[in-house]
């Protein structure tokens, strides 16, 4: 059974003026996690969501980021009892107005004394 995170975030801004200032945002994400996932000690997780964005703003100028999505995978290997490596990947589905998807790759290393 996974660990279950939700997140929401709702803003409302007051006193905007400039036409294209939002005056309402939101946001959410949801994350699935895993316990000594195969073997004990290691770790699993995704998360998804959309990022803060405008809901609403001062004139009729829409906000690029109203249709973008993220994500992200993670799988943390514990090497020893004081050492952890975790690869991870994510991606962005349109962050920009100019429409390009971005994607990457990580990996941490800890050391705990």
């Amino acid at each position: 059974m996974p660990e279950i995170q939700l997140g929401a975030d709702f803003s409302n801004i007051d006193n905007q003026t400039t036409s294209g200032n939002a005056t309402d945002t939101m946001g959410w994400m949801v994350g699935l996690g895993w316990k000594d996932l195969f073997v004990d000690g290691n770790r699993a997780g995704i998360a998804f969501g959309q990022r803060v964005h405008a809901t609403e703003t001062v004139g009729s100028t829409a906000d690029a980021a109203e249709d973008t999505f993220s994500w992200e995978a993670y799988y943390t290997f514990k090497i020893t009892d004081g050492v952890t490596v975790t690869p991870a990947f994510f991606g962005n589905q349109e962050p920009d107005s100019d429409g390009v998807d971005n994607t990457g790759a990580l990996v941490l290393t800890e050391f705990k004394f």
